[in-house]
């Protein structure tokens, strides 16, 4: 995992991080603490995004990371190229970038595990800090 800037993105990975953040704003939360924004881009440079749905009962979630992921199969998209997240505390306080919960963790590795180093972006509210890592750093040992 490597710790970067925004200005130290690709404009293409600064647009993606933008589109993340676009996505939280959907968010529906009834009662958790932070929100979670996710945007996909395809080789093919198709853009999806996702926010998290959070339910009463926590196994009924839906995660951010989930529903953009869900959006790019349904659409036919297999060939991720970059996947961006971006949390938010609710009461608008600072926080630490938010990683996937480890369920993510694994469906991103059963859809995603092909994708180039370093392709996952995880940043905190206000992308002061932004961590570069993929899913072989999030999840050495996968579930096959």
């Amino acid at each position: 995992m490597k710790t970067i800037t925004f200005n130290e993105l690709k404009k293409e990975e600064q647009e993606l991080l933008l589109k993340a953040k676009e996505a939280a704003s959907h968010y529906y939360n009834l009662k958790g603490t932070h929100y979670v924004g996710s945007a996909m881009q395809t080789q093919d440079g198709a853009i999806f995004q996702g926010s998290i749905v959070r339910r009463s009962a926590p196994s009924s979630t839906t995660c951010s990371e989930r529903m953009v992921i869900d959006h790019a199969i349904y659409a036919g998209k297999r060939d991720y190229k970059i996947l961006a997240l971006i949390g938010f505390n609710i009461d608008k306080s600072p926080n630490n970038p938010v990683f996937p919960c480890g369920p993510c963790r694994q469906i991103i590795s059963d859809y995603y595990d092909n994708a180039p180093s370093g392709s996952i972006l995880v940043s905190n509210h206000d992308m002061s800090e932004i961590i570069r890592t993929d899913i072989q750093e999030l999840l050495p040992v996968a579930y096959k």
